[in-house]
């Protein structure tokens, strides 16, 4: 069954739109979005692509829309009574890694949100930035873990599969510098350089699309 990612979309504007992190008023739609711009667009980007019939994307994706939307349900009802101490750091990442950073990055917006302070604003959105891709990287850690041998086994072109891991090599680094996901940063860099049509059964002739493939070349980003 081919994945909905309209859901999808809804999904992460339902959340977004209660706990954007913050939001940069330049008059786009994906503002209102603030950090979860990103995925928006990304996930955008995989519908438009053909790549939401790849499970080697699609998997992935379910778990920066759909489970952070249900965690978020579940955030609502029960916020008082969430731990979300147990973030991960090492080790094999399992569901509740996923949930305990999801319900971080939940109850720091929502703090933000509400408290009034004085400290520069580019400390509040580090904040915010910084525990929004910690719970990005952990849910494609843990779809990764899940998945790991539907896409072991799926069959794409190599070219492909080197630009998807690539690609997974370079969100996943993006932890450690945490940049702002809105959409002024994310659109240009997204609609102008990466590919449009699926699967690649090439090597691709755009210079940074390029060099995300040479990321994915000879490199196993799924865990044993």
């Amino acid at each position: 069954m081919k994945p909905d990612y309209e859901e999808r979309l809804r999904a992460i504007q339902e959340v977004a739109l209660e706990l954007p992190g913050f939001t940069v008023p330049i008059g786009r739609q994906e503002q209102e979005l603030g950090l979860w711009a990103g995925i928006f667009i990304q996930t955008t980007w995989q519908r438009d692509s053909g790549r939401d019939l790849l499970p080697v994307w699609h998997l992935i994706n379910e778990k920066l829309t759909l489970e952070p939307k249900r965690y978020f349900d579940e955030y609502q009802k029960n916020r008082m009574q969430i731990d979300a101490s147990d973030i991960h750091t090492e080790g094999p990442v399992t569901e509740a890694h996923a949930r305990s950073a999801w319900m971080n990055y939940f109850r720091t917006a929502e703090h933000w949100k509400h408290t009034a302070t004085r400290l520069p604003f580019f400390i509040e959105k580090y904040d915010l930035s910084r525990k929004m891709w910690c719970a990005h990287t952990t849910a494609m850690r843990w779809g990764l873990t899940q998945h790991r041998q539907t896409l072991r086994a799926q069959d794409v072109p190599l070219a492909e599969r080197s630009f998807w891991r690539g690609w997974v090599r370079f969100v996943l680094w993006h932890e450690k510098i945490a940049p702002p996901t809105v959409d002024f940063v994310m659109r240009p860099f997204l609609t102008r350089t990466m590919p449009m049509h699926s699967p690649l059964v090439q090597k691709p002739r755009h210079p940074f699309i390029r060099f995300i493939s040479r990321l994915g070349e000879n490199v196993d980003v799924i865990p044993e």
